[in-house]
């Protein structure tokens, strides 16, 4: 699928249309989840809001993992942690669902190191999952497992 290719063209300008394809030069869709806030005119791809998605660089071949971080939460402490641990509980299904290896295991040095931390690149999936998981686990996971006991 190519959205640029989908997209109605009468209500988007021409510098916009560039920027697509700019964009899609660069970046490969991998996997993502829509938000349910937002209605979409195509399935989820680079140029929907997501929840969160994976995309790789066509040039340096690594893989990101974006989140969408504009939400308000009612309960400002467990509400983010909430959101981000069901996002990483569906990227586990995913993984699981398409047989990537979900035991890769990161270390500090992965996490923090800024060329190599959640907003740098990884060079595989289950490389990035890993890291995630150790974000997710360290931010939430265990203050909201222990809230739902």
């Amino acid at each position: 699928m190519n959205p640029t290719k989908e997209m109605n063209y009468d209500n988007i300008d021409k510098e916009s249309i560039k920027e697509y394809e700019e964009i899609e030069k660069e970046w490969e869709f991998i996997w993502g989840i829509d938000s349910p806030f937002i209605p979409q005119a195509s399935e989820v791809s680079l140029h929907t809001m997501n929840e969160i998605s994976i995309i790789r660089s066509r040039f340096t071949k690594m893989y990101r993992i974006n989140i969408e971080t504009m939400y308000n939460f009612n309960d400002s402490i467990n509400g983010p942690k909430k959101y981000v641990c069901e996002l990483f509980d569906r990227l586990t299904e995913w993984m699981d669902e398409n047989g990537h290896d979900t035991s890769y295991e990161s270390c500090l040095f992965d996490v923090f190191t800024v060329s190599r931390g959640i907003s740098g690149g990884f060079s595989s999936i289950p490389e990035l999952y890993g890291s995630f998981k150790l974000l997710v686990k360290g931010f939430a996971y265990e203050s909201v497992t222990q809230g739902a006991q």
